[in-house]
């Protein structure tokens, strides 16, 4: 396996992007690099409510748009997932980062990843036959 290092110029990048799809109204609940485990690759995981409402394919479409007015030299846009807040992909990654829920974090660095932001909104919540279940 081969283990990447995530470096500062992808992080710049990264925040790079996440500014402009904030600029162009692309609604970002919460931005992360996480280091895959089975891979070692790095991901820019975002977490974004245009996914569950309008669908993936129209939540990259919107990602695509705005990745194409960009100069981005150490990302590719296979680098990038999107995920809605609700999707259990985004729990499950949510899940293993270390800090407390109910916490705002901002630009933190971790082993496994690096934490642009997550809004308290983005904190992921439990869907049962179609309704929101409270903790």
């Amino acid at each position: 396996m081969v283990i990447e290092v995530l470096v500062k110029e992808q992080i710049e990048e990264g925040r790079k992007l996440i500014e402009k799809l904030q600029l162009e109204n692309f609604p970002v609940a919460a931005a992360f690099w996480e280091r895959l485990p089975d891979t070692g690759y790095w991901q820019l995981v975002i977490a974004s409510p245009l996914a569950r409402e309008k669908g993936p394919i129209d939540a990259y479409k919107e990602l695509r748009r705005v990745w194409d007015s960009l100069d981005l030299r150490t990302m590719t846009l296979t680098d990038v997932t999107i995920l809605s807040p609700t999707d259990y992909s985004y729990i499950r990654y949510h899940m293993y980062l270390p800090y407390r829920r109910g916490s705002n974090p901002r630009d933190v660095a971790l082993d496994n990843g690096y934490i642009y932001f997550i809004s308290p909104d983005a904190t992921p919540i439990r869907i049962e036959n179609g309704a929101k279940v409270e903790d």
